[in-house]
């Protein structure tokens, strides 16, 4: 929703799909994952290092250590550790492409450009804003801002912890609070998908009162 993806990937959606249905699916699957994902990782955190560490330090610092140093890694850890990277490129790069595809859409749509213009045109600027955080670990380790964080943990502090969930929460708003009770219907039920009549008035509760109570006890922490 922040990142403005879901808009966008919603966009090329065939007309029969039903979103919500399909949505369900994706939120479900994907928090599925982040907490194996999670279970995984703070085991691995906890033995490595005792120092509280933010996303990029846990990915970039924490877990390339105990894989080196482990002797539960062995000669394999190097080995395991290189082709975790990789797949994390892969991953990164897919979610860049997806990322991108957000502001050259709006571009081909707003601006009235080509696809090539607009698809060059953004990822040059994204290699030139890239390059600042991406390199906070190396060229630029000496230049610290508030509490000492480098340029990645700074953007990574803001645009993931604040703007995101400010930026979901708006929409939330604006779903459950803008629209009436028959225009959400509209948009959401399908009679020939019976599973949407059912997830309807789950959904709206959770729009409504759920996420943003979610949201907001998160800032307080």
């Amino acid at each position: 929703v922040g990142f403005g993806s879901m808009v966008t990937f919603g966009s090329y959606m065939k007309q029969g799909e039903h979103i919500p249905t399909a949505g369900f699916r994706v939120a479900i699957l994907d928090t599925v994952l982040s907490l194996l994902a999670g279970l995984l990782l703070f085991p691995i955190v906890l033995q490595a290092s005792q120092v509280t560490s933010t996303d990029p330090g846990l990915l970039f610092e924490v877990l390339p250590k105990f894989l080196l140093q482990s002797t539960a890694g062995g000669a394999w850890g190097g080995l395991f550790g290189f082709a975790f990277f990789v797949c994390l490129y892969l991953a990164a790069l897919g979610a860049s492409i997806g990322l991108l595809e957000v502001i050259v859409s709006n571009l081909v749509d707003s601006a009235k450009i080509s696809r090539t213009v607009a698809a060059w045109s953004t990822a040059v600027c994204a290699l030139f804003l890239g390059l600042f955080p991406a390199l906070s670990s190396t060229t630029f380790v000496k230049i610290k801002f508030l509490a000492g964080k480098s340029i990645l943990e700074i953007l990574d502090s803001i645009l993931i912890n604040v703007c995101l969930p400010l930026i979901a929460l708006g929409v939330a708003w604006m779903i459950s609070r803008g629209l009436n009770k028959k225009e959400q219907e509209k948009l959401f039920i399908d009679y020939n998908k019976i599973e949407s009549v059912a997830l309807f008035p789950h959904w709206s509760q959770v729009l409504r009162w759920l996420a943003p109570a979610v949201i907001a006890l998160a800032f307080l922490l």
